[in-house]
């Protein structure tokens, strides 16, 4: 089984991802990482 990269090429995960930097400006929130 190979793990492919995560490619952002889906409209759904697109918007998703815009909404979550609204989200963050609107509310002044600290930019998660999602790494941890």
């Amino acid at each position: 089984m190979t793990i492919q990269p995560y490619v952002c090429t889906d409209p759904e995960i697109i918007a998703l991802r815009e909404k979550m930097a609204a989200l963050v400006k609107t509310h002044d929130l600290p930019v998660f990482d999602f790494n941890v």
